[in-house]
């Protein structure tokens, strides 16, 4: 793998926890075990909801994640 870089280390603060975004990876990696990938727009939308569901300030609009959270979330 490669360089984590911490939480806030960015240009930008996090908008999610780090326990959320490992969470996160966990169920994606475990979708795509059992041959149901999610594409970079599934992602978005889902990481959208469940801000939304749980109560998580955040910048997304358009009911998805921004581009720009994808990228950092990758990284």
């Amino acid at each position: 793998m490669g360089r984590v870089q911490k939480p806030g280390m960015g240009r930008y603060s996090p908008v999610l926890s780090v326990a959320f975004e490992e969470a996160l990876v966990e169920h994606t990696v475990h979708l795509q075990h059992m041959l149901f990938g999610l594409s970079t727009t599934d992602i978005r939308q889902l990481v959208f909801e469940l801000a939304e569901r749980n109560g998580v300030k955040h910048p997304f609009h358009d009911n998805k994640a921004g581009k720009a959270w994808l990228r950092g979330f990758l990284q």
